[in-house]
């Protein structure tokens, strides 16, 4: 999928680097290479001191340290990668203080900000920030 929007979104960041921003790279910019990246990826999970087995029990531990903590998922109803039950799924089993969490789900994919539903991820995530003052 990534070869898709990967090159307009390259494109898009080019000009607003030299257009609004007036920077120059000596190199061209690349989005995520897969092949460069997993090879020299490091998948331990050495930072936290209980063993864990998931990000999302990552997520419940960081919470509990932090009262304060709030989470948002926005989840797009046609996401074939991290689908809204997952996401349901991982916060009701990795322990997370569901109090603290809101879920927002769209008619969309992956990218809740592309495709006609990006004005209410905004807005929704708007709000979310802003209720955290």
């Amino acid at each position: 999928a990534m070869t898709r929007y990967g090159p307009g979104f390259v494109a898009a960041f080019h000009e607003l680097l030299r257009s609004h921003l007036n920077v120059k790279l000596n190199r061209s910019y690349r989005s995520v290479r897969w092949k460069d990246l997993l090879p020299h990826w490091n998948w331990d999970r050495g930072f936290t001191p209980i063993p864990i087995q998931n990000s999302a029990q990552e997520l419940a531990w960081a919470m509990r340290r932090n009262p304060d903590l709030r989470v948002m998922v926005a989840s797009g109803y046609f996401d074939l990668a991290t689908t809204p039950a997952a996401a349901f799924d991982q916060i009701e089993s990795g322990g997370i203080p569901a109090e603290r969490v809101t879920f927002k789900e769209y008619p969309s994919g992956h990218m809740v900000y592309l495709g006609g539903t990006e004005q209410a991820f905004a807005e929704d995530l708007r709000q979310f920030l802003q209720a955290g003052r």
